[in-house]
């Protein structure tokens, strides 16, 4: 139970943080995005050194602890460095449409996809994902894509985003870059 709402709680985390990075691109543009995203990276790391080495700030612990997976108590910002290299890697080598839809398809279609499939896939396509949470995520990423895209051109990007998840490599990398790659060819 405890660690369903782990889940629930980082997801919520994953979606209101990638919502933000969306709301930097849109109101301040790329260049403020890298700023912010390569300082939230420099920040990350510190804090998982300091972790490894042993410098626990028991409040800082706390607070964490209620988004962490089990697999992350000894390093518990890789999850959040891996999504903010994803990020920096698609700000970098993309332009500001791909880097939009990107940043929607990771925030929105991950998220959904995780906890729906949790909550309700029955479906399994591998062993992390279910069909189910894979068709939450293309649907939760279609309609965050509308409000920017065109139709064809949403529905196409949030599902081969979404699809990109099921490759087993780090998601918090293939899907961003995947639906920039979409959008660069549409």
């Amino acid at each position: 139970m405890r660690e369903k709402m782990n889940e629930d709680i980082r997801q919520g985390i994953h979606l209101l943080f990638g919502l933000l990075l969306v709301g930097i691109l849109v109101f301040f543009g790329r260049e403020k995005l890298l700023i912010f995203t390569l300082f939230s990276l420099i920040v990350a790391v510190i804090l998982n050194l300091s972790t490894i080495i042993g410098f626990r700030n028991k409040e800082l612990h706390k607070t964490l602890s209620v988004a962490q997976r089990k697999t992350e108590k000894k390093s518990p910002f890789v999850g959040a460095m891996i999504f903010l290299v994803g990020v920096t890697i698609l700000t970098i080598f993309f332009q500001e449409r791909q880097i939009l839809g990107g940043l929607i398809v990771l925030a929105v279609g991950d998220s959904f996809s995780t906890i729906i499939g949790k909550k309700f896939g029955k479906t399994k396509i591998t062993d992390r994902h279910t069909f189910e949470g894979t068709i939450a995520g293309i649907g939760a990423s279609f309609i965050g894509l509308l409000f920017f895209f065109q139709p064809i051109t949403a529905i196409l990007t949030a599902t081969t985003g979404m699809a990109s998840e099921l490759l087993g490599l780090e998601d918090n990398i293939t899907i961003p870059l995947v639906s920039a790659l979409t959008l660069l060819l549409l």
